[in-house]
């Protein structure tokens, strides 16, 4: 949640900010968040909500030279790969 509101806020400024008030749009405020924590943590679970609330998020893909675990595929949660091909 607090992401939607720094969106939202983003985009208050934004409007704000418009020389021309006749000519407003919406505006799409794009920014890079990162969620971190330890396995388990409820990351995915977060960004899986986001678009209840509006958001829309795209996800990057990170290599990892890990074995993949029950449920993660190829190209859809991590790039596996061997610490060589790294």
């Amino acid at each position: 949640m607090v992401c939607g509101r720094i969106m939202q806020n983003a985009s208050v400024a934004a409007l704000a900010a418009s020389k021309d008030r006749q000519k407003e749009k919406a505006v799409t405020v794009m920014m890079l968040v990162r969620f971190s924590g330890h396995s388990g943590a409820g990351k995915s679970r977060l960004i899986a909500a986001l678009p209840h609330y509006g958001i829309e998020c795209k996800r990057t893909l990170l290599y990892t030279s890990r074995q993949a675990r029950n449920g993660e595929s190829h190209g859809k949660d991590y790039y596996f790969r061997n610490t060589s091909a790294i």
